[in-house]
This record gives structure tokens, sequence and C-alpha cells, in this order.
């Protein structure tokens, strides 16, 4: 996620108190689109590393759940709309939370 605010001070010169007011706007983003972002880029970065070779019988891509808003029925869906060919590399992707880890993904083979 990415966070942008600027906080513009005016001073009111005829104003008796002391003190700041602050006016504060953030832009909003999409929660589903923000979560398709960063899984695409996390399987992206993870796919460079499988790309060369095959390391394992089963090679497993785990997403670490870094945001209270990786919800992983939400980034089960964010992966469905990858192409299941750029992803021949992987059996399966995990998504982990503390110390556990739940399937969000599997090949079908």
């Amino acid at each position: 996620m990415r966070w942008y605010e600027e906080w513009e001070l005016e001073r009111v010169a005829d104003n008796d108190q002391d003190g700041l007011w602050f006016v504060t706007v953030t832009a909003a983003h999409d929660v589903s689109g923000t979560i398709t972002e960063a899984v695409e880029a996390m399987i992206a970065a993870g796919l460079r590393k499988f790309a060369r070779q095959r390391w394992a019988d089963i090679q497993v891509l785990v997403l670490d759940k870094s945001s209270v808003i990786m919800e992983a029925e939400l980034v089960a869906a964010a992966i469905s709309d990858l192409e299941e060919t750029d992803m021949s590399a992987l059996d399966a992707i995990l998504l982990a939370v503390g110390d556990r880890a739940t399937p969000v993904w599997e090949h079908a083979r």
C-alpha cells in the first residue's frame, strides 16, 4: 500500500487563539485493486527464483500476509485473474499468517 499525505499550514493573524488547525486529505484506494497489485508483484518476484531450474518435486511460493487487508479469499481471487501458464513453475501458493499457512492456489495438473 502507498500513503501520501500533504499538510497545508495557514497563518491566521487576526485570531485570538494559539494553535494549529490541520486539514488533511488522503486518496482512496480500491482494496481489491491494491491486493491484486501486491499479489502480482510478489508472484513476479517469486517466479524469478524458479525461472531457471526446478528446485524440488513440489515448488511452493509462500506469500507473507503483511497487511490486514490481505485476506486469503481476496488473494485467491487476485491469483485467479493471472494466467496459469505464467505460473507453470509453481505447484502451489500459500498465504502465511504468523506460523500458519493457508493454500490460496494450486496448479491444475
